[in-house]
């Protein structure tokens, strides 16, 4: 992993959007391998949109740090 790849994020909307149509830049695809918090982004937004595809009725619950940076946030 270089040091550069860990500089440049990919926004979280981008991650989202990958998660629903798979587009995402060739650079920031290698960053996502190369990134363990980017990868775990991305597999939240995907466990999301995998639930909504299914029609699940279940909420899918947020884990609770995203509570707590929405609550630091306000």
């Amino acid at each position: 992993m270089s040091a550069g790849s860990q500089l440049n994020h990919p926004s979280p909307g981008d991650l989202a959007l990958f998660a629903l149509d798979g587009d995402l830049s060739e650079e920031a695809e290698r960053h996502v391998r190369d990134c363990a918090s980017c990868r775990s982004t991305l597999a939240q937004f995907v466990r999301v949109t995998e639930a909504a595809r299914a029609g699940a009725t279940d909420p899918v619950r947020p884990p609770a740090e995203v509570w707590e940076t929405i609550r630091d946030q306000l």
